[in-house]
């Protein structure tokens, strides 16, 4: 908070899931950042009070496996109330023959907020529109749900598509020498199967021919795959077209996705370096978390459990931090990790509360008796130093503070309130 501004309090694309009581059990960073501390037991407690009957009479009456939508005004962490687009689907959790659940979950966007990004989207549309027309350019997409590619071109600021097609019948139609050279043809098999594996970033160079005038062309594609979840969801890049002669060679630059998670302190620390070294200036959050009675774990639920729990915790931290930062597991239950550009209280509050809240909802989902008591370490630079040692002396000295307060404590390292470390 600058001046009593709140900062990136619009609600874009707010998740969270809430039980039949309304409480609130885990939720996205945008939705904490919207809610702020007020918000943070009961979506009630943010629904203004002329709304809150119409919302509950919604929610007490939709059925299992339903969703609808609504509109609504909620308070935000400036206590001001925002009208608020509001979807609601109603889910059943079953975790053993004789037990299930249902909980609510609800996706939030301010009008006010999608308004303006609408307008700011389709002006930043109009104008990379207009680059790729003056350019020349194609551009694919491909959905890996429904597995249909489509291969589009930009003229007059008008989209114009060239193919549309599942990418089995693109494989099929290279191997038509009308259409594909013949040296080029083992690079394009390349290419389909950099998409289809759902390689992150991928070059290739083709001739082929790939518009209605039937010249033969060399192109260079350069395609990136989108990630959520840990699962590719779609495919894009775009398609530049060299020379109408054969230049020759042929290239591809590839960088395979992994599902592999760090295990060394390392990787944490490099990151911080690496961004240190490119950018002084740069903003950085470590954190470091506990996960107590691990050793309890293993004896009532066995190593393989407490195994696949440490695997888990990772997984959902790593989807969490993203491309944003780094994360590593020092021990069976110290977690350690990085995170760019979190640059104020309520961004690391927000991260903190969405990383904390989603593991123990993870648990829930497996069995209601799991409780895990975690307790996060936070310190920050520049904020509480230049020097890597010392700001790590600082983090683990907060996560110590917060295991001497209650389950699910963060502390933030302040020196005016936790004093200097030499």
């Amino acid at each position: 908070m600058v001046n009593n501004n709140i900062e990136k309090y619009e609600l874009i694309n707010g998740k969270c899931i809430v039980d039949h009581n309304f409480s609130i059990m885990t939720a996205n960073e945008p939705m904490y950042r919207f809610i702020g501390d007020s918000g943070l037991s009961s979506i009630i407690s943010i629904i203004h009070q002329v709304d809150l009957d119409d919302f509950t009479d919604v929610c007490n009456n939709i059925r299992v496996g339903a969703e609808t939508s609504m509109v609504l005004r909620m308070r935000r962490c400036d206590n001001s109330y925002r009208w608020v687009l509001l979807h609601i689907k109603l889910k059943e959790h079953i975790y053993s023959n004789s037990h299930t659940f249902e909980y609510f979950e609800l996706e939030l966007s301010d009008i006010l907020a999608m308004k303006i990004q609408n307008d700011v989207l389709k002006k930043n549309l109009y104008n990379f529109r207009h680059l790729l027309a003056m350019e020349n350019e194609l551009f694919f997409t491909y959905d890996y749900e429904t597995d249909l590619l489509e291969i589009n071109r930009f003229i007059d600021n008008e989209i114009h598509n060239v193919y549309s097609l599942t990418l089995d019948k693109f494989e099929a139609i290279l191997v038509d020498e009308k259409y594909v050279a013949k040296e080029s043809m083992e690079e394009l098999l390349k290419l389909v199967n950099h998409i289809r594996k759902g390689t992150v970033s991928y070059t290739h160079r083709f001739q082929a021919v790939l518009l209605s005038d039937a010249i033969f062309r060399e192109f260079e594609v350069t395609g990136n795959t989108i990630y959520q979840e840990m699962k590719p969801v779609r495919a894009i890049g775009n398609i530049k077209g060299i020379s109408e002669k054969n230049t020759g060679s042929l290239s591809v630059k590839t960088y395979e996705y992994s599902n592999d998670y760090p295990i060394t302190y390392s990787n944490v620390k490099d990151f911080c370096i690496k961004n240190i070294e490119y950018n002084p200036a740069c903003n950085l959050t470590l954190v470091m978390f506990e996960v107590k009675d691990i050793e309890k774990l293993m004896e009532t639920e066995g190593e393989l459990f407490a195994h696949d729990l440490t695997k888990n915790i990772l997984q959902i931290t790593s989807n969490l931090v993203g491309y944003r930062g780094a994360v590593c597991r020092i021990n069976d239950n110290l977690f350690s990790l990085a995170i760019r550009d979190l640059t104020t209280e309520i961004d690391i509050r927000a991260f903190i509360l969405a990383l904390r809240n989603q593991i123990m909802w993870t648990y829930k989902l497996m069995n209601p008796k799991y409780n895990l008591e975690l307790y996060f370490g936070i310190a920050g630079y520049p904020n509480n130093g230049t020097d890597l040692g010392r700001i790590n002396r600082k983090l683990v000295k907060a996560l110590t503070l917060a295991e001497n307060k209650h389950r699910g404590c963060f502390v933030i390292y302040k020196e005016h309130l936790h004093g200097e470390l030499l």
